[in-house]
């Protein structure tokens, strides 16, 4: 009896999941029909708000989580028809986690496209280097390329919007795992490095693609410059404005062997009562490294 409870309860919550993803699948249609229409508007007006620079980004990785989410759903109902009771609950939690990386993207694009009045809070930039690289590991391993953090020691403490920032460090990540398709598979490593001076905050991005030639490192900020087919090249524009309204800047130089390192320097905040950090799930199958 207790088992017919409960393949009832395991029924109803992956029926409930296949529900919530055809939701989903419905919403990224809609925003990808909605897609072409924002960039143009992003064009006029790039420094209004966040709006843009993943804009078309941060829909694929949408689409990645609910791919992955979509895969995890049909392979828990295939266990359910089989009867396999100790492998569905085995396969749970990671669709649980894919669950809650699906809905971190839908919340990110959500603050991209609601205005709102600017929050500053005081966080630890060595949080957010690890939560950015959380997001983005799923895509890495799917790209067969490594991302490795570098916390600096004790605290980096900055003070901002920590949504845009966020967004931003999350921009030159991606950026990073483009420039690698062509690199050999034993270089693909992205390196993510937070240092912390009394002068400020630098969180880093190093990685080893194909860099950006004889082009002068600050052209590349430059509106609608890109190597990337089908976008629009505000990502590094709007990035730079976002800094820079923090009181920062943004820089970039050649990595020596090949590649780029990109460079948002902050100024450091004094210690004061920190934001709390946006919890992650535990990663079930990491490709990320976290070095202290």
């Amino acid at each position: 009896m207790q088992v017919a409870v409960l393949w009832s309860v395991i029924a109803a919550l992956v029926l409930a999941g296949a529900a919530a993803l055809l939701r989903l699948w419905q919403l990224l249609r809609a925003a990808r029909e909605r897609e072409g229409q924002l960039d143009r508007q992003l064009a006029h007006a790039c420094g209004f708000a966040l709006a843009g620079p993943l804009g078309s980004s941060g829909l694929q990785e949408l689409a990645q989580a609910l791919d992955a989410l979509g895969e995890r759903t049909a392979a828990a109902q295939s266990l359910c028809a089989q009867g396999r009771l100790d492998a569905l609950q085995e396969a749970l939690p990671e669709l649980g986690e894919r669950t809650a990386q699906a809905r971190e993207n839908v919340h990110a694009l959500l603050a991209l496209l609601q205005p709102r009045d600017r929050s500053r809070e005081t966080f630890d930039a060595n949080d957010m280097a690890a939560e950015a690289v959380h997001l983005i590991t799923p895509e890495a391993k799917r790209r067969g390329m490594e991302l490795v953090v570098l916390p600096c020691p004790g605290s980096a403490l900055v003070a901002g919007e920590r949504s845009e920032l966020h967004l931003v460090l999350l921009q030159l990540v991606a950026n990073a795992l483009d420039a690698m398709q062509d690199t050999p598979a034993a270089f693909r490593r992205v390196l993510v490095a937070t240092h912390a001076s009394p002068g400020g905050v630098e969180l880093q991005v190093s990685d080893r693609g194909h860099g950006f030639g004889a082009r002068r490192p600050d052209t590349l900020f430059s509106p609608y410059y890109t190597t990337r087919q089908g976008h629009m090249g505000l990502g590094l524009a709007v990035a730079r404005r976002v800094v820079e309204a923090h009181g920062g800047r943004i820089e970039a130089r050649r990595r020596a062997g090949g590649g780029a390192v990109f460079t948002v320097t902050l100024p450091r905040a004094a210690a004061a009562p920190l934001a709390p950090a946006p919890a992650r799930p535990p990663s079930l199958n990491p490709s990320c490294v976290v070095q202290p």
